[in-house]
């Protein structure tokens, strides 16, 4: 439609002018279209800049006040658990301090029934009864054979009876506490705990193991021994304020809420020992709920992190938005000691929320993120910092930070609104502008086009006189009354179709002559054609074709091409006994007599006077050989012609492409060579190209033949040979190693048959059966228990090469259901060398699928340093040959060498033909980390590998 289009416009010259003041108009509507709009937008940035700023400082202002709020919420809130900590464990102290001025009154409660504690034996503790006013726990490590308390927790249990008046005061009144409890020194650890519960039950149900070892040992090794060492070097008991502990957010053992532990250590009269500590447990979860309702923006959130990364408080949006796990999922099990709750920003999903960085000061911290290609607005400041202590770093400061999270687009929604208004009306502008501009032209194009229509009337009716001399009507005339340009030009156009019909009579009388001489040629080139290709007298395809044939031949070609050339032999004496008359009878006889014995798709040829050739493209050797032996026969019996029983014997020789040759058409003159030998030495018989290559020939093509059937015969097995750490001993894996026990031709080396294979491309099939039954048993010996074992398995570059190659690796994996990590392939050097480039992104692409990927037989080859530190690899394994040569010291230095190149690679290295105990030593002594061979298993079953792996 365009075309014809443009070839009207092309046709008339007032069609030409509009379309020229057309383009004037387009350009001049353009220039002043892009001066409106390239102004406007100027403006539009200049006022969506500084509504921008103002709105920025506006939240910025904002959430510097919000967040200044909830810090002094919170801080507020746990300065008051401080505080009231400090009151309780001064006046503990203090009668730690005055014990021996206040024996009068201990003496005195041990004989109180209030304050006497009626302690109850269990399995694993002692403990009072519900109706005191604290609990009492005495574990069974405290208690001796006999089932007596030992002095000292008697001791010490009687000293803190005064505790019955002091801890449920402070656990009913002031900040909300789950329980405030005493605990002893080290192997005195009592507990006296307010408000009374059935602690002993509680804990043997959660950590039944504590009761049988101090306490302070299980649950914070090391504490009281630096709470010890640090009383000693205080000079007045009120510094015991400063080493007060709080424990990070954990989740309580017998409550299972979130809490966190406050604990003020207690010292002896003397100030040279630990006596225990006060601790009150005290629930965060109204925090968290405080921070977590905590509404910003349409779907904003806030957050708060202990330490550097461990967020404590979240909501669900929040959760989702940082990609992290929930409060239950987070908190993990701990063998014994209370369940931390870690929800690490590093543990999130998202890159990019793996990356946040705070400032660490107290400063509040405004800024704009990306996660997972989103853009959020994060407001964030510390709020608090606090001792802790863990037997890593002994004691130390640790903070909270609160952040505030929201969509940068819900923040600035004023923004964008005001955005989209003005570019609407911006639209709207630009849009008006056009449409006047283009009333405007569409007018002058108008009263351009009437003006010259005017003009060009002549010359229009010109040109459709010209269109009918162009349909071969020469009859045409047309008269103008003007003396103009186009009057001239008419009479030039009337002169030229008198002139065109007189030249057209002439051509026609030559057009007849010419198309006569034009049959005759091709009729010529036909006979010369046939006589060229086919030979005359048996109408079979000649050398010619023959050779041409041979060369069109491909490698792409499936199967063998094998070429017979038969020679009759003295088949002069029948020309010279009867005639060439009767010679050519005898030629059409045995043409014939070929067409039928010959199968219907094989090519005849008639090579010269006494030759023939046919071409049978076939695998099966065997079908070769019956073919030529049937041809063979027909000469044994005689041909009937005249009446006349002739008996000629023939000669015949044999090649195949691609085993005699790499160059389809040197088979032609093997054969022949093939055939004039037989006719020299075995005159009758049929021969291959020669002796030597004869039975190579026959071996390869019966190899093959038979190849191609063993895998549905189920010929094919698998061995196994175990992969073992040099260090531990232990299987970490195996190769598996394929042979082949041919029914017809017995068991082949994999020396001989893989390369035939890789030639024939049935190393593709093979291939693949290897890489599958590999993967299926590996995943049958992790569920029956060895699931840490690899497998390795070596692929053909013909294999590699294929289009489909990762496509089946990655349906194999599917369908074994095998953990990838678990798969090597291995692959030998000589792969790099060929095409690095087309290589490279095959093994990128292995990688991806999880699969690891080792080099064979490294240092034999010729690969250059600098492939290996670029190639994507996990593993080398060394060749066995510098195994066997141990006791050279260029194979030691070089074993060396290799070995230290793979480690700073990152590569870890496999050792191959190990057999001496010596060799074990040496290459472990080397850091080699895996070994093979036959020092710990030669190849082995399936069924050998598991009785193996089994001892």
């Amino acid at each position: 439609m365009f075309k014809k289009i443009v070839n009207h416009i092309r046709s008339q010259i007032n069609l030409k002018i509009i379309l020229i003041t057309f383009l004037c108009l387009v350009i001049f509507i353009t220039a002043i279209v892009t001066v409106i709009y390239r102004g406007m937008n100027q403006l539009k940035d200049e006022t969506l800049g500084y509504t921008e700023a103002e709105l920025k400082e506006l939240v910025n202002e904002y959430y510097n006040n919000y967040i200044e709020a909830v810090d002094l919420r919170v801080e507020s809130e746990v300065n008051q658990i401080f505080d009231e900590l400090h009151i309780l464990s001064n006046i503990i102290q203090t009668f730690f301090s005055h014990n021996s001025e206040m024996s009068g009154v201990i003496k005195a409660m041990s004989q109180s029934e209030f304050f006497k504690d009626h302690l109850v034996q269990n399995p694993k503790y002692y403990q009072n009864i519900p109706k005191e006013p604290t609990s009492v726990l005495i574990a069974s490590y405290m208690i001796d054979d006999y089932g007596n308390v030992k002095d000292d927790a008697i001791a010490l249990v009687k000293d803190t009876q005064f505790m019955d008046l002091i801890l449920p005061a402070f656990a009913d009144y002031g900040i909300d506490k789950l329980q405030v409890y005493f605990q002893g020194g080290e192997n005195k650890e009592i507990f006296r705990l307010a408000p009374w519960a059935d602690l002993g039950g509680s804990v043997v149900d959660v950590y039944p193991e504590i009761f049988d070892q101090p306490i302070w040992e299980a649950f914070n090794p090391g504490l009281a021994g630096q709470w010890e060492e640090w009383i000693k070097q205080l000079k007045n008991p009120k510094d015991m304020n400063n080493l007060l502990r709080v424990t990070p957010p954990v989740q309580d053992g017998l409550t299972g809420q979130i809490v966190l532990t406050f604990s003020q250590p207690l010292a002896n009269e003397d100030m040279t020992e630990f006596e225990g500590t006060v601790s009150y447990d005290v629930s965060i979860d109204h925090v968290i709920q405080m921070i977590e309702d905590v509404k910003i923006a349409e779907s904003g959130f806030a957050f708060a992190i202990q330490g550097d990364e461990n967020v404590f408080a979240i909501n669900e949006q929040g959760l989702k938005t940082f990609g992290l796990l929930t409060d239950e999922e987070s908190t993990t099990d701990s063998q014994i000691g209370f369940n931390p709750m870690e929800r690490l920003l590093s543990n999130s999903i998202y890159e990019d929320v793996q990356k946040l960085e705070f400032n660490g000061s107290e400063q509040n911290e405004i800024k704009e993120i990306r996660i997972n290609g989103e853009k959020y607005f994060m407001a964030s400041k510390n709020l608090l910092s606090y001792q802790t202590w863990s037997a890593e770093r002994g004691f130390y400061d640790v903070y909270w930070r609160i952040g505030f999270v929201a969509p940068y687009d819900e923040v600035f929604s004023m923004y964008n609104a005001i955005d989209v208004k003005i570019n609407n009306e911006l639209n709207s502008i630009n849009l008006d502008t056009l449409i006047i501009t283009i009333s405007i032209a569409v007018v002058m194009l108008f009263f351009i086009y009437r003006f010259t229509t005017l003009v060009t009337s002549d010359l229009v009716n010109l040109t459709a006189n010209v269109k009918e001399a162009k349909s071969k009507n020469y009859d045409v005339h047309f008269e103008t009354k003007g003396k103009d340009e186009v009057s001239v030009l008419t009479g030039a156009f009337n002169d030229m179709l008198a002139e065109i019909k007189s030249s057209f009579k002439k051509m026609e009388v030559q057009n007849e002559t010419l198309k006569a001489e034009i049959h005759e040629r091709k009729q010529k080139d036909r006979i010369i054609d046939y006589l060229e290709n086919f030979d005359a007298g048996t109408d079979l395809p000649n050398k010619k074709a023959l050779l041409n044939i041979l060369k069109d031949i491909t490698a792409d070609d499936q199967g063998f091409v094998s070429l017979v050339v038969i020679g009759l032999d003295e088949f002069r004496k029948v020309n010279e006994a009867y005639s060439w008359t009767f010679g050519d009878k005898l030629m059409n006889k045995i043409a014939d007599e070929m067409r039928q014995l010959l199968p219907q798709e094989t090519l005849l040829f008639k090579l010269s006077g006494d030759e023939f050739a046919f071409i049978i493209k076939e695998t099966k050797f065997k079908f070769l050989v019956d073919t030529v032996e049937n041809v063979s026969q027909l000469f044994k019996k005689p041909f009937v012609v005249d009446n006349n029983e002739i008996i000629i014997s023939s000669s015949i020789g044999i090649s195949s492409y691609p085993y005699d040759s790499q160059k389809p058409v040197d088979i032609f003159k093997y054969a022949t060579n093939a055939m004039i030998h037989a006719k020299e030495v075995n005159k009758g018989k049929y021969e291959f190209y020669n002796a030597e290559v004869n039975t190579s020939a026959r071996m390869r093509m019966e190899m093959v033949s038979e190849m191609r059937n063993g895998l549905s015969n189920e010929e094919f097995e698998l061995l196994y040979q175990p992969i073992v750490d040099t260090r531990t001993g232990f299987v970490t894996g195996m190769e598996a190693l394929i042979r082949w026990n041919s029914e017809n031709l017995g068991p082949v080396m994999p020396s001989v048959f893989i390369p035939l294979a890789e030639q024939s491309r049935q190393i593709i099939p093979i291939g693949n059966w290897v890489l599958k039954r590999a993967l299926s048993d590996t995943k049958k010996l992790h569920d029956l228990g060895f699931k840490k074992l690899n497998v390795a398995v070596n692929v053909s570059v013909i294999q590699f090469m294929e289009d489909d190659f990762i496509k089946n690796l990655r349906q194999f994996i599917e369908e074994t259901k095998i953990q990838s990590e678990r798969v090597t392939i291995e692959i030998t050097e000589n792969l790099f060398i060929n095409d690095l480039e087309k290589i490279l992104p095959v093994l990128k692409a292995i990688r991806e699928t999880g699969v690891l990927i080792s080099v064979d037989d490294f240092g034999t080859g010729f690969s250059s340093l600098s492939y290996i530190k670029n190639l994507p690899l996990s593993k080398l394994k060394i060749d066995r040959a510098f195994i066997n040569e141990i006791h050279d010291d260029k194979s030691r230095m070089l074993m060396s060498g290799i070995i230290g190149l793979a480690h700073n690679l990152n590569l870890s290295i496999v050792a191959e033909g190990v057999e001496t105990l010596e060799q074990l030593e040496f290459i472990r002594e080397k850091s080699c980390e895996e070994a093979q061979g036959y020092y710990f298993s030669k190849p082995v079953t399936y069924e050998q590998l598991i009785e193996y792996l089994s001892k």
